[in-house]
């Protein structure tokens, strides 16, 4: 019996991780093909949350997207993502990695104050 679970038990991890990698698999890597549906936000200047929901999806996204698909950034989770991007992108400088796509010191400024503006 306990072989016939542990083959049993191998069987399962088996195909969950190939459920898992389906699902990463299946994001698409082409930004044309994501639909943006904006929803006014109700904290913060709404025209700079766009300024900085623009440069999430155009810099950070295209990399998420094939590296860590389960932190794509969108206007309905990134205010409360705003603390993990202030500290990977401005204490820790960690984001955007060095092979990614660099962020203009514009752009900078715009998260910072998108940040700032939240709290």
């Amino acid at each position: 019996m306990t072989t016939e679970f542990n083959t049993l038990k191998g069987v399962i991890w088996i195909a969950l991780i190939i459920f898992l990698t389906a699902k990463v698999w299946s994001y698409p890597s082409d930004l044309s093909a994501q639909k943006t549906i904006i929803v006014p936000s109700i904290s913060g200047d709404h025209e700079l949350q766009m300024k900085a929901l623009s440069i999430l999806q155009n810099k950070c996204n295209t990399c998420h997207r094939k590296r860590n698909p389960f932190m794509i950034f969108s206007q309905k989770n990134m205010n409360k993502r705003a603390a993990k991007i202030k500290k990977q992108v401005f204490e820790l400088g960690r984001m955007p990695k060095e092979d990614g796509t660099p962020l203009t010191e514009a752009e900078y400024s715009t998260l910072q104050k998108w940040i700032d503006s939240l709290q």
